[in-house]
C-alpha cells in the first residue's frame, strides 16, 4: 500500500486500487512492488509477515497524509532518516524529522 493506491468513489468511500497488478512488473528477490514502501522485514528478505507489513506501511502513509512528505526513503539502516528508527533511538527519529520540517509533531502522532 501507498498513498497513491489509496482512492475515494464517488460515495466518498475508500478504495484501495493497484495498478502494479495490472501489468508485468520486475520484481527483486521475489518480492514486488514500491521499494520505498518496503518494511524493514522485506528489505531483510525475512519470510513475509503480510500484517507486519501492512501496518509498517500504514504508519508510513499516515507520516505522509499529515506532513506531506516520507518519513525516510527506505526502511534499511543505511538510510540516515531510518536508521535511529533501527536502534530504537525513536526521540532522534522524531526531533531531525521536526527539524526537516519545520515544526513540531503532535505527540498522539508520534
Amino acid at each position: 500500500m501507498k498513498p497513491e493506491n489509496v482512492c475515494l468513489d464517488e460515495n466518498f468511500d475508500l478504495k484501495l486500487i493497484d495498478f502494479g497488478f495490472a501489468a508485468c512488473i520486475l520484481q527483486d528477490a521475489g518480492r514486488a512492488g514500491t521499494v520505498s514502501y518496503w518494511s524493514p522485514g522485506q528489505h531483510n528478505l525475512e519470510p513475509t509477515n503480510y500484517i507486519k507489513d501492512d501496518i509498517f506501511t500504514l504508519g508510513m502513509m499516515l507520516y505522509i497524509m499529515v506532513t506531506g512528505l516520507p518519513p525516510f526513503q527506505q526502511a534499511k539502516k543505511s538510510d540516515k532518516h531510518y536508521k535511529p528508527i533501527a536502534l530504537g533511538m525513536h526521540n532522534q527519529f522524531w526531533n531531525e524529522a521536526e527539524n526537516r520540517l519545520g515544526y513540531q509533531i503532535d505527540d498522539d502522532l508520534k
